[in-house]
């Protein structure tokens, strides 16, 4: 599941042009959503879109919950088996 759906993003974003997707890290927005809402703006404001009314009214941050919380041994065994099937590291 997790390739097939890597896989279809990676795909889906070689039709768009680069500039027009953001790429971020998940703890980064937990730490600074207003900077990646800003981010998300100064794209759409490329576009062509009016953004001037537009403002961030979310938290300042919140506390990322991306832990792993499967026993080490069954995470290497995801992992082990990624790489078999896909040929590439699973990262996490």
């Amino acid at each position: 599941q997790v390739y097939f759906t890597n896989k279809g993003v990676q795909q889906g974003l070689e039709q768009i042009d680069a500039s027009r997707w953001l790429q971020l890290n998940y703890e980064d927005f937990c730490e600074s959503p207003s900077k990646v809402f800003s981010q998300i703006l100064e794209k759409l404001k490329n576009q062509g879109m009016d953004i001037s009314n537009w403002d961030y009214e979310g938290p300042k941050s919140f506390q990322p919950t991306n832990q792993v919380r499967l026993p080490e041994e069954e995470c290497r065994a995801i992992i082990a088996a990624y790489k078999r099937f896909s040929g590439t590291d699973l990262t996490i």
